[in-house]
């Protein structure tokens, strides 16, 4: 997920690149489509990383006023409320067009202006700078590939981020697996959403490549792939049977499939917007979703109908509920929300995260809820309070992805750092620190039986995780 996404047109990358690489000097994550990688989808990924992106800056230009692609993007950044408009020396107030031509516009070249708008929008750089403080003379570093920056790393190379996680990490005690993990290979982009299967035999995987597949991770292969979203596949959950998959995307559809059959058996429309959680209800018969088009929806999933939808102020980042099924929690910006499922009124509200929180979890006991954000902490708050109860700093930048294991004692986070930490929940210490992806990590899950986990990647693997002896899978 990047602070800042940056819309232009290729003919005046001049001002992109001089831009991008000042703001990356200054900590931020820079996205711009330099170029896209081998696999991606040119659309899917500018778009699912518009919708991820804090903040998005439209550089109008005489070409990228004529642009459909830019005035497409500056749409949709105006509608998310995350819209900074800057000019080109050479375009003239006038010709930018309707109905950005009514919005304030400042140079491109006037940085302080930029960095006003950004600080007015709440986005503050998420890695460590790497040039000089801000106010001093900026030193360009090298330039960044569309790569590098997808994976989230805009000012790191792969050893300054290592050097930074062992700056965040390396007072705790933490402890490599004895084991490597197995790795999964097949998607052809990014791997989102990960689950295992009820009896903890297969795992589930979505990706950017719009499919599902099925693996078997003890003989490291794929058993069947899945095909029918049009766009990223962001979130996929389990039904209690084991036989059935939700899954949903950017194509703001949810789709049910039977793990026997290569199409989905079921399609759900009603959102507006990209999906980016489920959650399967106990029973099986019903499930919440949580969209970017700032809504809940609950549906009913032998008939596809939306039972309830829950009106938000916000995009909805992601949603769980507890074991009875009785109460929902949403994670959006800054705040943790439950809901009453019945009645779809709200109970309690977190605060403590500054900035999206993007992924939560409750324990199975009910008593607790798990959540992760971009500020870089994970947190354990109270369900019936709101209170939190502990904070896990150790990440070195956004946490994308939390799991709690089945016995409640050890949690799992995944994040931008490329690493996946284990928790002890009642310590609060960290008891493995899980390394070997490449990229990103946007995906985690725990074995029902505690024993294995799994890790979804930007680096488009799929690992399978030893946790016998961490605590994960004490009974």
């Amino acid at each position: 997920m990047a602070d800042v996404f940056i819309s232009y047109s290729k003919s005046r990358k001049a001002e992109t690149i001089d831009l991008a690489t000042e703001l990356e000097g200054r900590g931020f994550v820079v996205w711009w489509d330099k170029e896209i990688a081998a696999g991606e989808t040119f659309r899917d990924v500018i778009r699912a990383e518009l919708e991820r992106a804090r903040a998005a800056i439209v550089i109008w230009t005489p070409a990228s006023v004529k642009s459909n692609w830019v005035i497409s993007e500056a749409t949709r950044a105006q509608r998310r409320g995350i819209l900074i408009a800057v000019r080109s020396a050479d375009l003239h107030v006038d010709d930018i067009p309707a109905p950005f031509d009514v919005l304030h516009t400042e140079l491109v070249t006037d940085r302080p202006a930029v960095l006003t708008a950004l600080t007015k929008l709440g986005v503050m750089p998420s890695a460590t700078p790497s040039g000089p403080n801000p106010g001093s003379e900026i030193q360009k570093p090298r330039p960044w590939s569309r790569r590098a920056v997808l994976a989230g790393g805009g000012a790191l190379s792969a050893g300054a981020a290592a050097a930074l996680t062992w700056a965040w990490f390396g007072a705790q005690h933490t402890q490599r697996g004895a084991n490597p993990p197995r790795t999964l290979r097949g998607h052809d982009g990014a791997v989102s959403s990960v689950a295992y299967t009820t009896d903890g035999r297969n795992v589930i995987s979505g990706g950017w490549d719009q499919t599902l597949r099925l693996w078997d991770p003890l003989g490291e292969k794929e058993i069947r792939h899945f095909e029918g979203h049009r766009g990223v596949v962001w979130c996929v959950d389990v039904l209690p049977d084991g036989d059935h998959v939700l899954s949903a995307g950017d194509d703001a559809t949810l789709k049910l499939w039977d793990l026997k059959i290569t199409r989905p058996i079921r399609n759900f429309e009603g959102h507006q917007d990209a999906i980016w959680s489920v959650a399967v209800l106990p029973g099986g018969r019903r499930a919440l979703s949580a969209s970017l088009d700032t809504t809940l929806k609950l549906w009913d999933l032998s008939n596809a109908q939306v039972i309830r939808t829950f009106p938000y102020d916000s995009r909805v980042l992601s949603v769980a509920v507890a074991p009875n099924g009785e109460v929902a929690v949403s994670a959006a910006k800054d705040v943790l929300q439950t809901w009453n499922v019945a009645d779809g009124t709200r109970i309690h509200e977190f605060k403590g995260h500054e900035g999206d929180i993007n992924a939560v979890a409750v324990t199975s006991d009910g008593q607790h809820v798990l959540s992760g954000g971009d500020d870089a902490t994970v947190r354990l708050w109270e369900l019936s309070s709101g209170r939190e109860l502990r904070r896990f700093p150790g990440h070195a930048g956004k946490v994308f992805a939390v799991a709690v294991s089945p016995n409640k004692r050890t949690a799992l986070s995944g994040g931008i750092d490329r690493t996946a930490k284990l928790w002890d929940l009642s310590s609060g210490q960290a008891v493995r620190s899980l390394e070997g992806h490449t990229d990103s990590g946007e995906s985690v899950a725990i074995a029902p039986d505690g024993r294995t986990a799994v890790t979804g990647s930007r680096d488009k693997t799929i690992k399978i995780w030893d946790l016998t002896g961490t605590g994960a899978d004490a009974v």
